[in-house]
């Protein structure tokens, strides 16, 4: 069956389905460690959901069936975001064992990823990450970015004996949500699934990298 990403065809679908967002308790039940799978009843918005004598699917079996579009619909919930600097990390050095303060120049490359709360990298699967992207500019109005590498340099004038170390941080935006999936037949006993509780992080879009430098002792 054709995965539905689009806003407007989802909201169509769930129309027709009957059973808003909104998921019902887990046989897993949440315990503030990640993500957990929760199931919702036909007909019957906020009813009870599975119990614990129930079997249920993964987080990765829902994720798989999302990613390869065997199901009816699939699609994002954002529930929020923050952006915030990310953390320094080392990009490069330059000593001065001259006796007088000279004028360095520091090459630097860094690249900063994705990491998520799901244990698998969204940004190399083509389903969940179409599903994701579609969400995030559908909501938040800007584009996603899964990772981004940066190449550039940095004059410093270094005292004599001394050496400078150059550390660099990417903003970082992280999104918590919820995965919402429609089976056309019972999944598990249930057509409606959610993964619930996920956050994934990755480097903001088109912005400036923050860059901070340290003096210590050269080597000479």
């Amino acid at each position: 069956m054709k995965r539905i990403i689009t806003t407007a065809a989802v909201l169509a679908a769930a129309a027709t389905l009957t059973t808003p967002f909104g998921a019902t308790p887990a046989s897993a039940a949440p315990d503030g460690t990640g993500p957990y799978v929760s199931a919702g009843k036909p007909g019957a918005p906020g009813a009870g959901g599975i119990s614990a004598a129930e079997d249920a699917p993964t987080v990765q079996e829902l994720l798989d069936k999302c990613d390869s579009g065997d199901l009816d619909v699939c699609e994002f919930h954002p529930s929020g975001e923050t952006i915030a600097q990310g953390e320094f990390t080392f990009a490069g050095s330059a000593a001065n064992c001259a006796a007088d303060s000279q004028t360095r120049e520091i090459n630097w490359s860094s690249t900063e990823g994705e990491t998520n709360s799901l244990g698998v990298t969204l940004g190399v699967k083509a389903g969940l990450k179409d599903v994701y992207e579609v969400s995030i500019e559908t909501t938040y109005g800007h584009e996603w970015t899964w990772s981004k590498t940066t190449q550039d340099k940095l004059t410093q004038t270094v005292s004599p004996g001394k050496a400078v170390n150059l550390y660099v941080a990417a903003d970082r935006s992280t999104v918590t949500g919820t995965y919402e999936m429609h089976f056309g037949d019972p999944y598990y006993g249930h057509y409606y699934w959610y993964v619930n509780d996920v956050s994934v992080s990755a480097p903001t879009f088109n912005t400036p990298w923050h860059t901070r430098t340290e003096e210590t002792d050269a080597s000479c």
